[in-house]
Formats: C-alpha cells, sequence, structure tokens
C-alpha cells in the first residue's frame, strides 16, 4: 500500500511539473510570449530610430519641411496655383 502510495504522489508530482503553472508547457509558452514581445521591443525602436531622424530632417532641412507641410497639409505658396486635372469618362461606342 505504501508503495502504490509512493508512486501515485510521484506520478502526480510528474504531471503537475509537466502541465502546471510552472511547468514546462508554462515554460514554453513564457519564451514565445518574450519573443514575440521582444520582436516588438525591436520593431518599435526601429520605429523610433525613423521617427527621430525624420524630426531632426524636418528640423534642419527647409525644404524637406515644406515638402512635408505641401504633402500632409494641402499648403501652397502664396501665389502659386493649383491645377485639378480630372478624366473624362471614355465615350461609349453605339
Amino acid at each position: 500500500m505504501a508503495h502504490l502510495l509512493i508512486l501515485s504522489f510521484a506520478a502526480i508530482m510528474l504531471v503537475d511539473a509537466i502541465v502546471g503553472d510552472q511547468g514546462v508547457v508554462a515554460l514554453g509558452r513564457a519564451r514565445e510570449e518574450f519573443g514575440r514581445m521582444n520582436e516588438q521591443v525591436r520593431r518599435l525602436k526601429a520605429e523610433n530610430d525613423q521617427m527621430r531622424k525624420q524630426n531632426l530632417r524636418l528640423r534642419e532641412d527647409r525644404g524637406a519641411l515644406e515638402e512635408a507641410a505641401r504633402r500632409d497639409l494641402g499648403l501652397m505658396k502664396p501665389g502659386e496655383k493649383v491645377f485639378i486635372i480630372k478624366d473624362l469618362p471614355s465615350p461609349s461606342h453605339p
């Protein structure tokens, strides 16, 4: 009876070590999550670096600032004229 009790206890401990809260399965999930988070941090750092470079460029290069204002805000220089060109529909063939 004692052997059966010890064997049952050992089996329960083994199952708990594999699938428990701090078992092998949980460790694998934690490693996957760590990898995903590490990749996200890497992407965010690269994006942050790009934004820093763009910020510096906009502060130092007046042409870049003007280009961004025209593109993003639709601004024009005084006296400039804007021409809007629309495509005409193709004539239907009878």
